[in-house]
């Protein structure tokens, strides 16, 4: 029994050697293997796709496609100081889109909602305009004054107290005039109600109404200081559709600017927000053989909303008519 026993613990001694060296070896081999090589992975359940999209994220497709916007149009215009009330992204929509095999037709181009909203207003504005140059439907003569023709027109009705319209003539070529007044950081020279713009959407159509031809087509929210603040009056604030248009058969250049229905830009605190019916310029060229010189002609259709007493209407709106000559007289200066 003695010597079985021993035998036993023999073989079992051997047994856990054996087992020990084997142990040793699979441990070494282990050690070995992850030092040099990694382990297989098991194969993942994803397509490969799905494994990209984990390792980088997919860079999503931009909202708006075509080309590449111009500078003016790259993003959210603001002049002035900067507000927390106004405070946003400008969205930007591109129509006139080249093709691989010129331009492309506007039937082609896409149309986002606001510009649509924006032309349908743009195209209430022009027939306002065009009876205001012609001096139709109630407008009298108010005063000339410094080489402008002031006039007025108290009986429009729709809440508007008084429209006003200046003309007169600045001895300077049409483009000098252009560029002067299509530049928002010249404006407060000769506009000193106005506070700041800032643009909420841009496009550019492809679109002629009645021989002219949309160049700028905006959406924006304007600034302007009280009028008469002593007398308790409110700032005011408007949300506008506004173009820049221009006439090939004659060369004259047009702005024009009318209330858009947005809901989405919130009234700034301490403002009011006026209806803008029809503010516009508009340049004529010299005639052929004339000396160099451009007519501008200044017009205010507005309803201010709240309360505007009329003595300030009285006197703000001929004012406003006498922005041919500040502008005549700073580019006459220069």
């Amino acid at each position: 029994l003695a010597l079985g026993v021993m035998y036993t613990h023999t073989v079992l001694a051997l047994v856990c050697c054996v087992l020990g060296i084997m142990a040793g070896a699979m441990t070494g081999d282990v050690q070995k293997r992850s030092a040099t090589e990694p382990w297989p992975q098991p194969p993942s359940s994803r397509r490969p796709s799905e494994d990209s999209a984990m390792a980088e994220p997919a860079i999503p497709e931009p909202a708006i496609s075509g080309a590449m916007p111009r500078p003016e149009y790259a993003a959210a215009e603001a002049t002035g100081q900067p507000s927390s009330e106004s405070s946003g992204s400008a969205q930007l929509f591109h129509s006139r889109e080249p093709s691989p095999h010129g331009s492309q037709p506007p039937s082609a181009a896409a149309c986002h909602p606001l510009q649509e909203a924006a032309l349908a207003t743009i195209r209430e504005a022009m027939p306002i305009l065009d009876s205001a140059l012609a001096l139709a439907d109630g407008w009298r003569k108010h005063s000339e004054r410094d080489g402008v023709s002031v006039w007025v027109n108290s009986d429009m009705g729709d809440n508007i107290p008084m429209a006003s319209l200046g003309t007169g003539e600045i001895q300077r070529e049409l483009q000098t005039v252009l560029e002067f007044m299509s530049n928002d950081e010249r404006r407060p020279a000769y506009d000193k109600s106005w506070q700041r713009t800032q643009v909420m959407h841009a496009s550019l159509p492809e679109v002629d109404l009645d021989g002219w031809r949309i160049d700028r087509l905006r959406v924006e929210q304007c600034w302007f200081k009280s009028p008469a603040p002593m007398l308790g009056v409110a700032h005011r604030e408007s949300v506008v559709a506004s173009a820049q248009l221009s006439h090939a058969a004659t060369g004259a250049q047009r702005a024009i600017q009318r209330s858009i229905d947005m809901p989405s830009a919130p009234v700034s605190s301490g403002y009011v927000r006026m209806r803008v019916v029809c503010g516009a310029w508009e340049l004529q060229p010299a005639r052929a053989g004339e000396a160099k010189h451009t007519t501008m002609t200044y017009l205010n259709v507005i309803d201010p909303a709240g309360r505007l007493p009329r003595t300030v209407v009285n006197t703000t709106m001929p004012d406003r008519a006498m922005t041919v000559a500040r502008v005549r007289n700073i580019l006459h200066s220069e």
